[in-house]
């Protein structure tokens, strides 16, 4: 697990509660579960549309994507983890755009969407909660209270990534390049390594992504849905 916080996995739950509680079958049941998801990132996607400036059809796009459709649909804490970043984008840019001054509802709004969404897959997601810095001074009452805004989003995001790190961590035993989550070491990398060696991890990712981008490319566009077990013909994604 990368996720000390179970809230990611709610709308899946309160689904198989549902139907617990209406005594379904089992496939109704676990299908009651994706719907819940289905819809709980629905909702997020609503409000982030509506909230967005400009650039709705391109994010209404993205959200449509293949691969984004299968994760949502699913009993991944992804459903969580995109419809709050999409959420935090729209935010985010409504305050850089807006003509009016930022009022204490935006502030405490963004601050909970950075909370939430910053221990999101073990910090990835909390890059985007420095979009705050993109927002003029000037959209406040005083530039002043602009920075007091600025630093309290990101002290929001910095320590419920933190406080989730720390739980991760009471869980792990590390020794080397291993992390054994569980009872089998699995070999891995530690934030250790990618503090001691930032030129080797930035090395490590192009590396990565210029070997993998094709696979990167097609599970983007819907070549591989489920688990990878079936791939769809380049004609039927075209």
């Amino acid at each position: 697990k990368v996720i000390a916080f179970q809230y990611f996995y709610l709308p899946g739950a309160v689904g198989i509660t549902l139907g617990r509680l209406l005594h379904l079958s089992f496939y109704m049941m676990f299908y009651l579960g994706r719907l819940c998801s289905l819809l709980t990132f629905a909702t997020f996607a609503y409000f982030a549309i509506k909230r967005m400036p400009f650039g709705k059809l391109l994010m209404g796009s993205i959200m449509l994507m293949p691969i984004v459709i299968q994760q949502i649909a699913s009993y991944s804490y992804d459903c969580i983890i995109l419809g709050l970043s999409f959420l935090t984008i729209a935010q985010m840019l409504h305050m850089f755009s807006s003509e009016e001054t930022i009022t204490w509802k935006d502030i405490i709004f963004v601050c909970i969407l950075s909370a939430l969404l910053a221990p999101a897959k073990g910090g990835s997601y909390l890059p985007l909660c420095f979009l705050i810095l993109i927002v003029s001074n000037q959209k406040f009452k005083t530039p002043k209270i602009g920075w007091i805004v600025k630093g309290s989003v990101l002290s929001s995001a910095i320590l419920a990534f933190a406080i989730n790190y720390k739980i991760i961590a009471s869980r792990v035993v590390t020794s080397d390049h291993v992390v054994t989550w569980t009872q089998t070491p699995t070999p891995t990398f530690t934030i250790t390594d990618i503090i001691t060696g930032p030129k080797w991890f930035i090395k490590i990712l192009l590396m990565s992504f210029i070997g993998n981008s094709d696979f990167y490319f097609n599970t983007l566009w819907g070549t591989y849905m489920g688990s990878f077990q079936q791939k769809v013909s380049t004609y039927f994604i075209v």
